[in-house]
């Protein structure tokens, strides 16, 4: 599993040039992970990240879902209005694909061995 993050800061407004950060975002699967997201099409719709588009922090909307569908896609040019905001979403990001790649494992796990005795 390998993430793929790009930001680029950039400026938005004819008059009043405002700064933006612009992100690309994308998962790129193995082979193996690839099957196991496509046997179990609930991953696929695993929350792996938010994104906090919102241009007014005094109006704060709701934040965007990241799946792991729109990662495996790619998504471009995600619009952030603070660097804070860009900032959270890239760890959400990273967290998510963190916890993915445990859950990913766990079903290889689950599905190849026997039971799991643990001593507690």
């Amino acid at each position: 599993m390998k993430l793929h993050l790009n930001t680029v800061e950039s400026t938005s407004g004819l008059i009043f040039k405002t700064k933006i950060w612009l992100m690309d975002a994308r998962l790129e699967l193995t082979n193996a992970e690839a099957t196991i997201v496509k046997a179990h099409r609930d991953i696929g719709k695993m929350v792996v990240g938010e994104a906090d588009l919102t241009a007014n922090p005094n109006l704060p909307g709701e934040p965007e879902k990241i799946t792991v569908n729109k990662l495996v896609t790619g998504i471009t040019s995600y619009r952030f209005w603070s660097i804070q905001n860009q900032t959270n979403s890239e760890v959400s990001i990273r967290e998510g694909c963190k916890a993915l790649k445990g859950h990913l494992g766990r079903l290889v796990e689950v599905g190849t061995s026997g039971p799991t005795v643990e001593e507690i």
